[in-house]
């Protein structure tokens, strides 16, 4: 019953942000709603669904390095096959690096994908390395 509330109280401060009320109205009115209530120990439940809310609102940083520029339409293809793959909408930052020999490397965060003829010369060079 309390997550019932939780959200309850998450949705109505979001409802009245979205009607143009400051984000401190809402704050102060819903501290007295709870207060009122005696409802303030769900107050650390509806920080955390908001902060959660919010997370999943951002777009999500991705870095994509490529050995030669994209045109528009494989930029946009990329771009929503990566945002597939995360399950978040994207922010897409794209490089270029004549050296990778083609290929793609995309990074977010401490994730890293590196599917360039650049790195795959030099797992098959370490590979042969150690036959």
């Amino acid at each position: 019953m309390a997550h019932y509330r939780t959200q309850a109280y998450v949705e109505a401060a979001y409802a009245l942000i979205q009607e143009g009320k400051k984000a401190s109205d809402v704050s102060q009115a819903l501290l007295r709603r709870l207060s009122k209530s005696k409802q303030l120990s769900l107050l650390p439940a509806i920080i955390d669904a908001m902060q959660i809310r919010e997370s999943l609102g951002t777009k999500i940083p991705v870095a994509i390095t490529i050995g030669r520029d994209f045109s528009k339409a494989g930029a946009a293809r990329v771009e929503a096959t990566v945002a597939q793959a995360i399950g978040r909408e994207t922010s897409i930052e794209t490089t270029t690096d004549s050296s990778l020999l083609g290929g793609i490397i995309i990074q977010q965060g401490d994730d890293v994908i590196d599917a360039s003829v650049k790195a795959l010369a030099a797992s098959l060079k370490n590979y042969l390395a150690h036959m």
